[in-house]
């Protein structure tokens, strides 16, 4: 696994959220929506399945120093928001998405910018500590 890997795959999060959030700010794409959401999930799905170890090694090596609070605190809040973020999927199924645009949108905007800054933290709090560490390569 490398810092580099982990930094692409977080653009690709961003860049999706980005568009999320431009296309529910625009006028009703339930389609386009429901298949964005859907490419979102799979992006994030396969991100987590490859950082997972990353984080509990972490986690797990800052568990005897300085930094376990930190990494305490951030892989909480990545368990808050996996869970938030089930949720979210479970509930805006293409005919739900359908259903309450407006509220689709509303709910979208938050979990968007939530996805943001947990993307943030990961990077500035947890990569750093795995880099730290050497749990990862500085490279590709």
């Amino acid at each position: 696994m490398s810092y580099d890997r982990l930094i692409r795959e977080h653009e690709a999060i961003d860049a999706l959220t980005d568009a999320l959030v431009a296309l529910v700010d625009g006028h009703p794409a339930v389609e386009d929506g429901a298949a964005l959401l859907e490419r979102l999930a799979r992006v994030i799905r396969d991100h987590m399945a490859v950082e997972e170890r990353t984080l509990a090694d972490t986690l797990d090596a800052a568990s005897h120093d300085r930094h376990h609070a930190a990494a305490v605190s951030a892989m909480r809040d990545v368990e808050e928001l996996r869970e938030d973020w089930t949720l979210y999927l479970y509930r805006w199924t293409p005919a739900a998405i359908a259903a309450d645009w407006a509220r689709f949108g509303m709910e979208t905007r938050i979990m968007m910018a939530r996805l943001h800054d947990r993307v943030a933290q990961e990077t500035g709090i947890l990569y750093s500590l795995a880099l730290h560490y050497r749990l990862i390569a500085p490279g590709r």
